[in-house]
């Protein structure tokens, strides 16, 4: 009886286990990237080619004045020197170029100016 109840525990528990679940309090992607949570705004990064887009996102119930958002920020390849990064905006997001100096990977440390405060968000970019 015990070994038909642990089968039948193993063998549903697949079924069980399926995405569209979400919990209070969680966040969400809305471009398909990566976000981190920040005190003025929640960040998202999206990473396609060497091109690096960051979404700021309000958090619930409050909005964001995109002209007043400034970023700036630098990344660093584990044996290369920090370089610093430029960013264009096109009001909705603002993109930057990552060399990965032959690399796999990169840190990424961005900071946000927004009404005079500071928030900061650390990416890891890889191939």
């Amino acid at each position: 009886m015990k070994m038909l109840f642990v089968a039948a525990l193993l063998l549903t528990s697949p079924v069980l286990a399926h995405e569209g679940h979400e919990l209070p309090g969680q966040l969400k992607a809305t471009h398909g990237g990566l976000i981190k949570t920040g005190k003025q705004m929640n960040m998202e990064m999206v990473y396609t080619g060497d091109t690096v887009r960051f979404y700021p996102q309000p958090h619930p119930g409050e909005t964001i004045d995109m002209a007043q958002v400034k970023l700036s920020g630098s990344s660093k390849t584990p044996k290369g020197k920090p370089q610093t990064l430029s960013f264009t905006s096109d009001g909705k997001s603002f993109s930057t170029r990552v060399d990965l100096q032959g690399s796999y990977r990169a840190d990424l440390d961005i900071k946000v100016d927004y009404e005079n405060k500071i928030d900061q968000f650390k990416f890891l970019v890889e191939k």
